[in-house]
């Protein structure tokens, strides 16, 4: 039986381009251990030296918590307490959770704004969240999916003010529909999308001055404002 609880929300700022990110989870099944996931240039699936953090050979008795480790480069490691992963459209993690000598209390502070993550198919909606699970072993799957990005010619500068599914819609100074971009889930805060400044057809646009037209609506807000979008060149072209 998982209970669900939502925990003071942890304010964080970022642009959609800006892929980096950390959340930090404490279990605790009879004594507390900090443990971290992420997303961060340079990591790999497996286990980086320099990224994540290694943990101890699983002991045979007690309570005991970690990220499985799967690298042949490093057959005695199997073990980790931080799992940080190359940026990119989609990770998972798992969290294994042997021996716990009370209900296990997990904690996940800091989650990611621009994206979602759900921890055994419940989505996190807010910056931190509680789960707490009987006291037996346990085994925690983590998804994220980061959903639209693309390697911007322009960006799209606005500040939200609520959790919101957005519309994008590019015009030209004439009014015409130029791109639509995904459909895309932003929580609250300043964000900075991402344009690689091509139309709906895949064509480069001409240089010049743009209109993005913002739509946001939750369940009882909406917003809808427009913002200048600046193209001074595609420098995606590979024509």
């Amino acid at each position: 039986m998982i209970r669900y609880i939502v925990l003071v929300i942890l304010m964080v700022s970022a642009g959609v381009f800006a892929i980096g990110w950390e959340t930090v989870i404490t279990v605790d099944g009879g004594n507390s251990r900090e443990m971290k996931i992420g997303m961060v240039p340079g990591a790999s699936e497996g286990y980086d030296r320099d990224i994540d953090l290694a943990a101890p050979p699983i002991p045979p008795v007690g309570f005991y918590c970690y990220f499985p480790v799967e690298d042949t480069s490093f057959e005695f490691l199997n073990a980790a307490w931080t799992d940080m992963r190359a940026p990119g459209p989609s990770a998972e993690w798992q969290i294994r959770i042997v021996r716990p000598t009370q209900p296990t209390r997990v904690v996940f502070s800091g989650l990611p704004m621009i994206g979602k993550l759900s921890i055994n198919n419940i989505e996190a909606v807010e910056e931190s969240l509680a789960l707490t699970f009987s006291q037996a072993d346990t085994v925690l799957r983590i998804k994220y999916d980061r959903g639209f990005w693309e390697e911007p010619s322009a960006t799209i500068d606005f500040e939200t003010t609520f959790d919101a599914e957005a519309i994008i819609v590019i015009t030209d100074s004439e009014g015409r529909s130029v791109r639509r971009l995904p459909d895309m889930f932003l929580k609250a805060g300043e964000h900075s999308i991402g344009w690689n400044a091509r139309s709906n057809r895949s064509n480069e646009v001409e240089p010049g001055v743009y209109t993005a037209r913002v739509s946001l609506k939750a369940d009882e807000d909406f917003s809808d404002f427009e913002v200048d979008v600046v193209v001074r060149s595609n420098e995606n072209s590979t024509e």
